[in-house]
């Protein structure tokens, strides 16, 4: 799973695509059915997610070797089923159709950002703002209702200007932490709903 900023088949010499096969269960965080499949079509692979009440919600991880700044990630992902009331900004109905997670590491805290295709949530909504001793994190809606469905969208996030804007008051001068991973997960369990969507191409690259 090493990660390089350098030349891969299907990327320019400062990107690096983060291959499908490498994004693994996180165990400790999922329950014991793995919904996710990997699929090869003409267009190249993707990443297929189709959960069905009442599993438990399974997330895959990829974990970058790299602590550099200054990255941006892009992906494409298309919601195929939106989790029936679907809300991230509500407790109890924090289900999503698709959700691309960033997460940043300094000393004891983590530091987590949920990038989310919402049921019912407008898009541009930043919520659900949690912050201890030991982990902050943030929601942010980037997608959102039956608009787009079965509509592939492509996104790029820069990760140094996000983690500012959720954790350091926009400050363009604040220091960023170590980026220690990325993950992904489609869920319906806590409204007891079928959720279904797609992912491809993520990429990582210099700004």
């Amino acid at each position: 799973m090493a990660l390089l900023l350098s030349s891969v088949a299907g990327a320019t010499p400062q990107q690096t695509r983060l291959e499908l096969s490498e994004w693994k269960l996180i165990t400790g965080e999922s329950g014991p059915v793995n919904y996710y499949t990997v699929l090869k079509t003409p267009e190249g692979s993707l990443l297929r997610a189709s959960y069905h009440p009442p599993w438990k919600t399974a997330v895959l991880g990829y974990s970058p070797k790299t602590d550099a700044r200054g990255l941006k990630v892009q992906w494409r992902w298309r919601a195929l089923k939106l989790p029936t009331g679907g809300n991230e900004c509500e407790e109890g109905k924090a289900d999503s159709a698709a959700m691309f997670y960033v997460a940043w590491r300094e000393g004891l805290k983590w530091y987590a950002l949920k990038f989310v295709w919402s049921a019912t949530v407008p898009k541009g909504t930043r919520c659900a703002h949690k912050s201890s001793v030991f982990k902050s994190e943030e929601t942010v809606v980037l997608e959102s209702g039956p608009g787009a469905l079965n509509t592939w969208v492509h996104e790029e996030i820069d990760l140094d200007a996000e983690y500012r804007k959720a954790f350091a008051k926009n400050n363009p001068r604040a220091g960023v932490p170590s980026l220690k991973g990325f993950a992904v997960f489609t869920d319906g369990d806590q409204t007891h709903s079928v959720s279904q969507a797609e992912y491809a191409d993520f990429i990582l690259s210099n700004s």
